[in-house]
């Protein structure tokens, strides 16, 4: 099994896949992230309207639990790029979706494999929607529960 990162691929690893055809690469977990030019604290990700487990570490935000076929995770980068590299950025907030798709070929991935990411809504600036951001920072911090929430309308 080898584990790296694609953007920074040791050259060992480029040697292997070059003699493996496609059709033979399993994968095992495949992350898709979106980096968005806004502030950390003045957005959010609004999850599908599901029974969806939503977890706080530190500042970042886990949607789903751990051992499912595709978690979310919404974090600072601006912050991470700061404290693990030293390296000053402009506002950046990352949405990773982290899929551990069924193993099989990697040519018969289809769009059927990654439907998990529908639902998700980015809201790039909540400060105007005052009552909104209160009751999202509050579902995400623990206090509330989607569950609690009645629909107008």
């Amino acid at each position: 099994m080898l584990s790296f990162n694609p953007a920074n691929p040791p050259f060992e690893a480029l040697e292997i896949f070059n003699m493996i055809e496609p059709e033979r690469w399993k994968v095992s977990r495949l992350d898709i992230t979106l980096d968005f030019l806004t502030p950390y604290d003045d957005c959010f990700l609004l999850p599908p309207p599901t029974n969806l487990k939503i977890s706080r570490y530190d500042s970042t935000l886990y949607y789903g639990a751990v051992n499912s076929q595709c978690t979310v995770c919404q974090y600072d980068k601006q912050k991470q790029l700061k404290e693990v590299k030293s390296i000053d950025s402009v506002p950046l907030t990352r949405i990773e979706f982290r899929f551990k798709p069924k193993l099989k070929p990697i040519t018969e991935y289809e769009w059927e494999d990654f439907k998990k990411m529908q639902g998700y809504h980015f809201i790039p600036d909540t400060h105007e929607m005052t009552g909104l951001r209160c009751l999202l920072k509050s579902i995400t911090s623990g206090k509330r529960e989607w569950g609690g929430i009645g629909r107008t309308g």
